[in-house]
């Protein structure tokens, strides 16, 4: 849930007006999409207004088995320093990740 909001700041900074934002977490995505309550309410609110900034925002459950790519990076960053590590085009080297990410 939080990564959904950061892609939405990112979005923001980058001036991105179409996004497609995919998460492994079914619970988080349906919570998303149905603008459930849980105990988290208060981020799913937050990421309901910031979705407003944008032309479109669709929030996708993606299989981590089918997402191998944001996996390997997720799991690779866990080494990095605390803070935010934002990279365009040349990924690092912390993990083994494949030089073509496919977003489609």
């Amino acid at each position: 849930m939080h990564a959904c909001s950061e892609a939405l700041a990112l979005a923001r900074d980058l001036n991105l007006q179409n996004l497609v934002i995919t998460s492994d977490c079914l619970e988080v995505i349906s919570n998303i999409n149905n603008n459930a309550s849980p105990v988290y309410a208060p981020i799913i609110k937050e990421i309901l207004v910031s979705r407003n900034s944008f032309l479109t925002v669709s929030f996708r459950f993606e299989r981590r088995d089918n997402n191998f790519e944001a996996h390997s990076i997720a799991k690779g960053a866990a080494s990095l320093s605390m803070g935010r590590h934002v990279w365009l085009g040349i990924c690092p080297n912390i993990a083994c990740i494949s030089d073509v990410l496919n977003f489609e």
